[in-house]
């Protein structure tokens, strides 16, 4: 079965494809159908420290062109959604240390701010510009460890916009179980990718999984089967390439205490929990996560490539 489709045959919805610029070589892409991989850029904003957010950014990237796909990064940029940015536009996203979520597209777009998009935002653009976005990030947002009422937008933008997001599971300090039974209650599949637990970030070993696969065809296979019958994301759970410091437990525990007494907002609390566990370790978890970007965005150009091909058994 071969899908299709290009720029502005996107859902309906408050944006049209031409609310938001695209780079030129991207643009030629996405109209023949091409392999595409879409990036968020909250990792340049507030998910590591900004060197390293660059460094995990090209190492992405690299995997991604490795693989034959093309790299897309989003961003809002002087209140402009961009697709494909160039590196002035990352310099400015990575001087203004601000995430964007779903809730502050509007108002970011209005005050003409600039900043990185999570997971749930860099879904909706890029559903805005494909039907069949394949999008490669570390961790999604989760359900809150503590409080079950602390449901992360990727979440529901999971279950709105139609997505193939690859990924290691939900981000510490997230609850991975009630994450997992938040999104099955809602008709999105989890499947698991050569594993049968879904990954914790940086842990393995987490819950288990209803599904699993063992190539991207077959992982493309789900989601567009899924699709034919009304569904919108599907979350493919790649396992991280190392295994955890043995000392995770301890130093998450620590972090999460420091960042839950730092934090302003809700929203505040896993980007203090990184820099804390950074910290902590002494960049183990820095390399660790650039690690499992690395591999997320390998696989995920992989499924572009099924679905551009229309390989999808």
């Amino acid at each position: 079965m071969r899908v299709t489709g290009g720029v502005g045959s996107g859902p309906a919805g408050p944006w049209p494809a031409d609310g938001i610029r695209v780079e030129a070589a991207l643009k030629a892409t996405l109209n023949r159908a091409g392999p595409v991989v879409f990036l968020e850029s909250n990792l340049l904003a507030t998910g590591l420290p900004p060197e390293d957010g660059r460094r995990a950014l090209v190492t992405m990237t690299e995997a991604v062109r490795s693989a034959g796909a093309v790299p897309a990064v989003i961003g809002v940029v002087r209140g402009e959604p961009v697709a494909g940015l160039g590196e002035a536009e990352i310099a400015e996203i990575i001087r203004s240390a601000q995430k964007l979520g779903p809730a502050d597209l509007g108002p970011a777009l209005a005050a003409g701010l600039t900043g990185g998009t999570t997971a749930g935002l860099t879904l909706l653009l890029a559903a805005h510009l494909t039907p069949w976005p394949v999008l490669a990030t570390g961790g999604i947002g989760g359900v809150g460890a503590d409080d079950p009422a602390d449901v992360s937008a990727d979440l529901w933008a999971l279950g709105r916009y139609p997505g193939l997001v690859v990924c290691s599971g939900p981000k510490l300090p997230a609850d991975a179980r009630a994450t997992l039974e938040w999104l099955e209650t809602r008709g999105i599949p989890v499947v698991g990718y050569r594993t049968g637990r879904l990954p914790r970030f940086f842990v393995a070993d987490g819950p288990p999984l209803r599904h699993r696969v063992e190539t991207a065809e077959a992982a493309v296979a789900a989601w567009v089967a899924h699709r034919r019958f009304g569904g919108a994301g599907l979350l493919l759970a790649v396992p991280p390439p190392s295994p955890a410091p043995p000392e995770i437990g301890g130093w998450t525990a620590a972090a999460l205490e420091a960042a839950r007494r730092a934090a302003k907002t809700g929203s505040d609390v896993t980007p203090l929990f990184l820099q804390n566990l950074a910290r902590l370790s002494g960049g183990l978890t820095v390399e660790a996560n650039i690690g499992l970007l690395r591999e997320n965005a390998a696989v995920a150009a992989r499924c572009a490539q099924a679905l551009s091909r229309g390989q999808t058994r």
